[in-house]
């Protein structure tokens, strides 16, 4: 009669270590990989919340300031963010954005309005707008006016345009290095356009 066995042998003990090794592995690394999009997720709430702030200063100078001639740059930090009792006396945040920076500009819109009647035949063939005049039995796109035919030049609506119209871009970032716009990797950028319906420019302002 063969005697029951009792225990485990060794090559079984080795393969359920193993086993348990490799199930270890695969949890740890989905929670560091849950742990990083964590992470990631809330520095982009942050810094969407810290650029709407940014963007808000900014209209704010515009809408306090008035247009100027010239474009607007500035950066900094958010070092004292808080901290200088703008928000409330019972508001600070610390260090809490300490490896935020931010970055806006407030630059003229150059306004290419080009050849209008091109633009309206790419819109005709695109299928938008009215029919071609050719299609419609008319006259032929060489007998069609363009500005330049009355004597207007394109160029000149843009410069009167330029007065009227701010682009405002906000950037915000953390870490070390600059932001690369391109992918805006590790950076939020908000653009938006602030339209000054008089025109008027703030003398002598650069």
């Amino acid at each position: 009669m063969r005697p029951q066995r009792s225990g485990f042998t060794l090559l079984e003990v080795v393969i359920a270590l193993a086993i348990l090794a490799v199930s270890l592995m695969v949890l740890i690394d989905g929670q560091a990989t849950a742990v990083l999009m964590t992470t990631d997720t809330e520095r982009t709430l942050t810094g969407t919340w810290l650029a709407q702030e940014k963007m808000s200063e900014a209209m704010f100078r515009l809408e306090r300031e008035g247009f100027r001639e010239g474009d607007i740059d500035e950066e900094g930090d958010f070092e004292d963010y808080g901290n200088d009792g703008s928000l409330g006396e019972n508001v600070e945040f610390g260090d809490t954005f300490r490896d935020y920076k931010w970055a806006y500009t407030i630059r003229k819109v150059d306004l290419q309005l080009g050849d209008m009647s091109g633009a309206a035949d790419q819109l005709q063939d695109a299928g938008f707008g009215p029919k071609s005049s050719e299609e419609q039995g008319g006259s032929s796109q060489a007998d069609q006016r363009d500005l330049g035919d009355v004597g207007l030049d394109p160029s000149m609506f843009g410069d009167m345009l330029r007065n009227y119209i701010r682009e405002v871009r906000v950037v915000v970032w953390w870490g070390d290095d600059e932001p690369d716009l391109a992918t805006c990797e590790d950076c939020v950028e908000l653009v938006t356009h602030a339209v000054n319906p008089g025109g008027k420019i703030v003398p002598g302002a650069e």
